[in-house]
């Protein structure tokens, strides 16, 4: 009998939490399924990237940027477009310099992996995010090409169809056929405007690259040009279409209690935590993301500010370990305010969630069946905001910066209302019938084994 040897896995993923966090749980448990996972990103994820027991591969050059390399590479005359208002223009402005702007140097590490594992005749499977494009140029000609490419959606299905409203319209899902013509003249807007810059770049680069241009807009093409994308959702939390790419697969959400896998941080309970685990009163949870730089003012302070004189408590998380309130802003008396605590820790506890309306977020909340107040930031948050929205789970507060009042009567809502409640908890067992893990495993030995 041939003993057989398991691809190599390159997981890739930009160097940011909500964009790590599930490369790092799907890694995690491919090791404890006998694979060698090499996690190639920003180098300020070395120590979580061991922690896990994978090997660790930095982006070169320019890739491993921060906000001060990134800006002092774009023109002066470009950083006007990153403090625009959230919609097309600012999605075109990331996607432009954050994603294809980076595209060389990421497409360079991976040829070089690819090199160096051919050399000792092992085979390679690429598992990345769905917002890492590093991986694209090799799927269009330029370089080696690797057994296999993943994808993994870690945020609302951006491929372009006249039954769905494009990515980041602002448009609301409409099942009837008339909706159709509505949404093509929409995708055809914004493809031949805002997003005609990312997409004009990104087929320039692949052509630098020695690839050949794609028939497909840099959206689509992030979901039709690898070999299988699979999607951290359930049906039942993304609009309905006819038909899916071939290779599409839905995943579920990731595994509860994720963070005690890819961490070696034991838990610290906060001094307040009884209050939070024995108290009759409903448990609102505010946080408003995981990046230090979102102004609090945009979602955690006028929450706490609406929802003062609610018999209520209300549970900040500030997204990121060692982060404060600034020390003119003033705690009420019904607010427990914390830097860092993980969601799967808190929500079992939690009867709401108020949140800025990230992908991973919605996503740990239907883990729990817990319905939500969300929203609409940049890039995807909008997407997000609306499928809670459409799905029944939770409300919609149509803008980035919400009143204290705005804030305050959603909550009130969503509290006094079951049917988000139970909306949700259909969620939660929805997703009880998917195994993550089992579905990219599978996936992988698909690949492996075909000629």
């Amino acid at each position: 009998m041939v003993e057989t040897t398991k691809p190599l896995i390159l997981a890739c993923c930009l160097h940011q939490d909500g964009h790590f966090g599930p490369i790092a749980t799907i890694s995690k448990g491919l090791i404890e399924c006998g694979y060698e996972v090499t996690i190639y990103t920003g180098s300020t994820y070395r120590e979580k990237t061991e922690v896990i027991g994978a090997s660790f591969l930095p982006f070169p050059r320019k890739a491993d940027w921060t906000e001060r390399s990134l800006f002092m590479a774009i023109p002066q005359e470009k950083h006007k477009d990153f403090f625009q208002p959230p919609g097309p223009g600012f999605n075109a402005t990331v996607w432009e310099h954050m994603q294809v702007g980076m595209i060389p140097d990421q497409h360079a590490g991976i040829q070089k992996f690819l090199q160096e594992a051919n050399e000792e005749n092992r085979e390679v499977i690429i598992l990345h995010e769905c917002t890492f494009w590093g991986a694209l140029p090799s799927l269009m000609g330029s370089g080696m090409r690797p057994l296999g490419v993943i994808s993994v959606g870690i945020q609302p299905l951006a491929l372009s169809s006249p039954e769905v409203p494009p990515f980041g319209s602002g448009l609301k899902y409409d099942p009837t056929p008339e909706s159709h013509e509505r949404n093509a003249a929409a995708i055809k807007e914004l493809f031949q405007g805002a997003y005609s810059v990312p997409d004009e770049k990104f087929q320039k680069v692949v052509e630098y690259l020695g690839g050949t241009t794609s028939r497909y807009h840099v959206l689509d093409a992030q979901v039709q040009l690898p070999d299988r994308y699979i999607q951290l959702c359930v049906p039942g939390l993304e609009y309905p279409r006819s038909e899916f790419p071939k290779g599409f697969h839905f995943a579920g959400g990731l595994p509860k209690g994720r963070h005690r896998l890819t961490s070696s941080t034991k838990v610290e309970y906060p001094e307040w935590w009884g209050e939070v685990t024995r108290t009759k009163k409903p448990v609102v949870v505010v946080c408003g993301g995981t990046t230090i730089n979102i102004p609090y003012q945009n979602l955690i302070i006028p929450t706490m500010q609406g929802l003062a004189n609610e018999d209520v408590i209300v549970v900040v998380l500030l997204g990121c370990s060692g982060a404060k309130l600034p020390p003119e802003v003033s705690i009420p008396e019904n607010s427990r305010v914390i830097d860092y605590f993980p969601y799967d820790e808190l929500f079992p506890y939690a009867d709401v969630f108020v949140n800025h309306g990230g992908y991973g977020g919605l996503q740990h909340a239907m883990n729990h069946g817990l319905p939500v107040v969300t929203t609409t930031g940049i890039t995807d948050k909008p997407e997000n905001a609306a499928r809670a929205e459409w799905a029944g789970v939770g409300i919609s507060l149509g803008t980035h910066k919400p009143s204290p009042e705005k804030l305050q009567e959603a909550v009130k809502k969503v509290l006094s209302n079951e049917s988000y409640r139970l909306k949700a908890q259909e969620i939660e067992e929805e997703m009880t019938k998917f195994d993550v893990i089992q579905i990219v495993v599978k996936n992988i030995e698909e690949l492996g084994s075909q000629e």
